[in-house]
C-alpha cells in the first residue's frame, strides 16, 4: 500500500469530504446515536461493496464507456447539435443532474421502486455511512438509467467526469467508481499513482 501522506489529498475531494464528515459526527453530534457505528458501519459499508462489485461484474462500462459508444457511433442529441464544445458540456450536465433528480423522485413515488430506495431510509441513524447505503437493485437501475440517458444526449466525456467530480465532492461512493470500468486505471498527479480500479479503492478503505 502506498503510505506517503500526501497522497492523500491528491486522490481528490472524495476521501477527504468522507473523512471529515465522520470526523465532525464524531466530534460535534447534533444527536446522541441510538445504535452504536460497530453495529450499524459494517452492515453500511458492506453494502457499498457489494454495490460496487455487481456493477464492476454486471456494468464495467459505466457511464464514461456509455459517452464513448455514442461518440464512437455519431449517437445522441449532442452530436447532431452545432453548438460550441463548451455548451454541450454545459447543457449534458444539467439534463444529467436533472436526470438525477427524477430518478430520486421516482424512487419515492414509485411503490416498486421505493421498496428498493427505503433500504437508504432504513438505517437506525442518520450519519455519513446512511449516504452510501443503497440496496444493490436501486445501483444498478439507476446506472442504467444514467447509462441510458448519456447515451441518447451524446453526452461529451467532460460533462461524464464532471459528474464524477461531483460525487468525489458529495462522497458519494457508488456513483464515484461506478463512472470507471472494471479495466480503468487512475492517474494521479504523482508517478507513483498509477492504480487499477481494485487498488484505488482499496487505498479508499485502508484496514
Amino acid at each position: 500500500m502506498i503510505t506517503d501522506d500526501g497522497l492523500i489529498v491528491r486522490l481528490g475531494t472524495f476521501l477527504s469530504v468522507l473523512a471529515a464528515m465522520a470526523a465532525w459526527e464524531m466530534a460535534g453530534p447534533r444527536r446522541a446515536l441510538s445504535s452504536p457505528r460497530s453495529r450499524r458501519w459494517p452492515g453500511n459499508l458492506m453494502l457499498v461493496v457489494l454495490d460496487a462489485l455487481l456493477l464492476r461484474l454486471l456494468l464495467p462500462a459505466g457511464a464514461v464507456g456509455a459517452a464513448l459508444w455514442a461518440q464512437g457511433r455519431d449517437i445522441g442529441l449532442c452530436h447532431h447539435l452545432s453548438w460550441p464544445y463548451g455548451a454541450t458540456v454545459l447543457l449534458s450536465m444539467l439534463l444529467l443532474d436533472l436526470v438525477i433528480y427524477a430518478q430520486h423522485v421516482l424512487f419515492h413515488t414509485v411503490p416498486m421502486l421505493w421498496r428498493l430506495h427505503m433500504v437508504h431510509h432504513a438505517d437506525r441513524d442518520i450519519d455519513v455511512t446512511t449516504g452510501l447505503r443503497f440496496h444493490p437493485g436501486e445501483i444498478l437501475l439507476s446506472m442504467l438509467i444514467k447509462m441510458a440517458v448519456v447515451a441518447l444526449l451524446g453526452a461529451p466525456v467532460a460533462a461524464v467526469i464532471d459528474d464524477w467530480h461531483a460525487a468525489a465532492a458529495a462522497a458519494d461512493e457508488a456513483r464515484y467508481f461506478g463512472h470507471m470500468t472494471a479495466d480503468a486505471v487512475f492517474l494521479g498527479t504523482d508517478p507513483t499513482e498509477r492504480w487499477t480500479k481494485g487498488q484505488f479503492r482499496d487505498y479508499a478503505h485502508p484496514p
